[in-house]
């Protein structure tokens, strides 16, 4: 006798052999940490053959063990307690190149998850340029004024709480007008490029540099002990800033700096106030001659 539930099976086979074989997304079951099955776009999308995957365990995706580690830790804890994990990860393809996956994993039992995948790869990386034009100045690649104050207020929070002192410290170039009238705004932003680079190259890795207009830079120096770090680390730059700078044609082209500081707590605590008594600071140093640095006056 025929069975009259038999076409709608079919049919319900059919549509669910459809959806797992979406070219829109990939999908993967894991058992534990392994692939246990991936469809046809998830092997794609991370540049694999068909069912080569199988076996594996799902380090594959990751550069490295520790990263899997870190990033597996999270969402494996989460599904286990809610049944489902959503976020973005960078992932690694065969071939080492790096993609972006908005990944949503639900938990089937104890031992297997279901994931889908989609790239988001181009939408990440328009979405970085967008944030290095908005934040970042084209010449330098330096933070810009805005996101400056983002960091620095960052810096401040960390100050707070670790009871640590920072010093902000505003550059002004000397003699820096001349160049641009006598050689030229290529040789200006030539000179500027040059100044970015000496300046972080005189700072940690864990200090902030910015370019926040014209010739004006602005140095935050973070998790400082004693002043005496700050006399060192100006003093070298300013060695570094006097140095000449190669123009093209063989031309050079030479500039110094004025530099003000002002100390976080002892001068301001907050960032519009210590940019504030920074500023007042480079005034006085360029009025007292070219070329030095200065505390602003409620330290010196």
């Amino acid at each position: 006798m025929p069975n009259p539930n038999r076409p709608r099976t079919a049919l319900l086979l059919r549509e669910h052999e459809t959806l797992l074989n979406t070219d829109l997304m990939g999908i993967a079951r894991l058992q534990r940490s392994r692939f246990a099955w991936t469809n046809a776009t998830f092997d794609l999308m991370f540049g694999y053959e068909p069912g080569e995957l199988l076996g594996r365990r799902t380090t594959a995706l990751y550069p490295d063990s520790t990263t899997a580690d870190a990033f597996e830790r999270e969402p494996r804890a989460l599904l286990l307690r809610d049944g489902t994990f959503r976020s973005q990860l960078r992932l690694q393809k065969k071939g080492g190149e790096g993609v972006w996956a908005d990944a949503r994993g639900t938990l089937l039992s104890a031992r297997q998850s279901l994931w889908m995948l989609v790239d988001v790869t181009g939408w990440k990386e328009q979405a970085s340029r967008i944030e290095t034009l908005a934040f970042h100045d084209p010449l330098t690649r330096l933070p810009n004024r805005a996101m400056l104050r983002q960091l620095l207020e960052r810096e401040l929070a960390s100050c707070r709480r670790l009871h640590d002192m920072l010093a902000v410290c505003f550059v002004d170039l000397d003699h820096f007008k001349p160049i641009n009238d006598r050689k030229g705004h290529a040789a200006g932003d030539a000179v500027l490029q040059a100044v970015a680079a000496r300046i972080q190259d005189s700072v940690r890795g864990n200090d902030i540099v910015g370019r926040i207009g014209g010739d004006e830079f602005v140095l935050v120096l973070t998790h400082l002990e004693h002043r005496q770090q700050v006399q060192s680390t100006l003093s070298r730059l300013l060695e570094r800033l006097r140095e000449p700078v190669a123009l093209d044609g063989g031309d050079s082209a030479e500039v110094s700096a004025s530099i003000g500081v002002a100390i976080c707590p002892d001068d301001a605590v907050t960032a519009q106030a210590l940019l504030r008594c920074a500023d007042e600071a480079m005034y006085s140093a360029k009025a007292g001659g070219h070329g030095r640095w200065r505390f602003h006056e409620s330290t010196a």
